[in-house]
C-alpha cells in the first residue's frame, strides 16, 4: 500500500487560479477540473491543462491551497507546496490521497493520455 511521506518543506502556492471566481474564465476552469476526491470543504483535483510529474491540486474554498506529486505508481505521495492548511489537515490529505493513490493515478492518465 503506498504510505504518506511527511514533507518537512512547505512553499508558498501563489496561484489565483482556485480563488472564488470572479470572471466566466477562472469559473469554467473552476468548474471544469476533474475532482478526484473530497475530504470535508477540500476537493483534490487535477488540473485539465497541467503538466507533469503527476499531481494533484488540494482547494479549500475560501482560501487554502497545496499540491501533492503522486509517484505513481506506488508512492509515496509528497506534499510538493501549500498555504492556508494546518499541519493536520496536510497529513490527512495526504494519508487520503495515499489510500486511493491507484484510482488517482488511472485518472491522471485518463485526463493527460
Amino acid at each position: 500500500m503506498p504510505q504518506w511521506q511527511e514533507s518537512t518543506t512547505f512553499f508558498a502556492f501563489q496561484s489565483k487560479c482556485c480563488e472564488k471566481p470572479r470572471h466566466v474564465f477562472r469559473l469554467l476552469l473552476y468548474c471544469a477540473v476533474p475532482t478526484v476526491l473530497t475530504i470535508r470543504n477540500i476537493r483534490v483535483a487535477i488540473y485539465a491543462n497541467d503538466h507533469p510529474p503527476p499531481h494533484v491540486h488540494a482547494i479549500r474554498r475560501g482560501g487554502g491551497r497545496a499540491k501533492f506529486e503522486l509517484n505513481c505508481p506506488d508512492g509515496p505521495v509528497r506534499l510538493v507546496e501549500q498555504t492556508g492548511f494546518r499541519l493536520a489537515d496536510i497529513k490527512e490529505i495526504g494519508a487520503a490521497i495515499a489510500s486511493s493513490l491507484d484510482a488517482i493515478c488511472d485518472e491522471w492518465r485518463r485526463v493527460h493520455g
